[in-house]
């Protein structure tokens, strides 16, 4: 190449002096050298051009790798953001769970609480028994209220200094003491439970419910009064027993239960 761009050298000056010598005016001498100058010539230029060309697509891709890591930047925190914002909605959600739960305690009678999340779940079906991250050392004892903001839970069963198993009110053995909301006098007690519904019976069975009833819990028994336990959803009489038997969903969304409220 170094070669090549001698010749060409060359052949200006030769065609710069022949052009002074001939006044401007070309012979044959001059067209032919200026031929060959544009034979030898055109590949340099074409080179030239292919360089300028390369190194104007290396500048392209500088700025198009430059905009790219530019996005995934933007992405990481705009991901981050989104990961914040859930967390903070969580958060808020859990709150507001807990202010609704508080409802149900009688801060008047000296009554304290804890909240604690759940860790495991002792049951394969429903959440009959649960443990909780929070124990002797957070003033939980056995016995103890457990609540959420539907209502009641269930009671404490067994407490170590950081954990706490639950027997909530869908365990067989738990059973619960309750009245109607709209008529107090009307005891009954919920000993029964099937496919995550409870049911029982009024202690007076010449006393009726209605579907759409709302239980709340007696105060007669290990739990305090006036927590929500559930609502009537059927009405069927057991001849056996000559009882109208209450079909109950209960107040807690157990299947969303995450962390509930000890009264200690």
């Amino acid at each position: 190449m170094i070669s090549g761009l001698l010749i060409v050298i060359v052949l200006t000056l030769v065609l710069l002096i022949s052009s002074v010598a001939t006044g401007g005016r070309g012979n044959f001498i001059t067209k032919g050298i200026n031929t060959i100058a544009k034979t030898v010539t055109t590949p340099f230029y074409k080179a030239g051009n292919k360089t300028s060309s390369f190194f104007s697509g290396l500048g392209s891709y500088d700025k198009l790798s430059k905009e790219n890591d530019k996005l995934k930047k933007e992405n990481q925190k705009l991901k981050e953001e989104i990961k914040e914002n859930n967390f903070s909605e969580e958060k808020l959600k859990d709150l507001t769970e807990l202010s609704k739960a508080l409802n149900y305690i009688d801060n008047d009678s000296g009554q304290k609480h804890v909240s604690g999340d759940i860790i495991s779940v002792d049951s394969t079906s429903w959440m009959h028994v649960f443990s909780i991250d929070i124990g002797t050392k957070d003033g939980v004892k056995e016995g103890s209220t457990v609540i959420a903001s539907g209502g009641l839970v269930g009671k404490v069963k067994e407490v170590g200094p950081n954990w706490a198993k639950v027997s909530s009110i869908l365990d067989q053995n738990n059973n619960v003491s309750f009245r109607l909301a709209s008529d107090s006098e009307q005891l009954g007690i919920l000993d029964q439970v099937e496919d995550g519904k409870l049911s029982g019976f009024l202690i007076n069975n010449q006393a009726t419910a209605a579907i759409g009833d709302r239980l709340i819990t007696s105060g007669m028994g290990i739990y305090p009064g006036g927590i929500d336990v559930g609502t009537v959803t059927k009405i069927q009489v057991e001849k056996s027993r000559q009882l109208r038997i209450m079909v109950v969903k209960p107040s807690v969304n157990f299947d969303a239960l995450r962390r509930v409220t000890v009264i200690i």
